[in-house]
């Protein structure tokens, strides 16, 4: 089970999620599927504040592929630790 995210910082809004945006392209491999890097943080949903960017390993596919199995699946789910991590170790 994922921990818990702690209060925003600024705001105090418990309100935090945690997004995922391609950051980095790195060309098509030998059967035409895209090569793309993500970066995943945490982000304050009442005043924006953002959490350190944890950037992926190669990926193949696009963000829709993903998340038409499961973003929390196992391509992500130590990303999505390791932001959650980041967020709540602030200082």
């Amino acid at each position: 089970m994922p921990e818990e995210l702690k209060p925003c910082p600024f705001c105090g809004s418990k309100s935090i999620r945690i997004t995922v945006k391609d950051c980095l392209f790195g060309g098509y491999n030998g059967i035409g599927t895209k090569r793309i890097k993500y970066k995943v943080r945490a982000i304050c949903n009442k005043c924006h504040a953002m959490g350190k960017p944890i950037k992926t390993d190669w990926k193949t596919g696009s963000i829709y592929t993903y998340q038409r199995y499961g973003i929390d699946n196992d391509n992500f789910k130590p990303y999505f630790d390791e932001a959650i991590k980041v967020w709540n170790t602030r200082y």
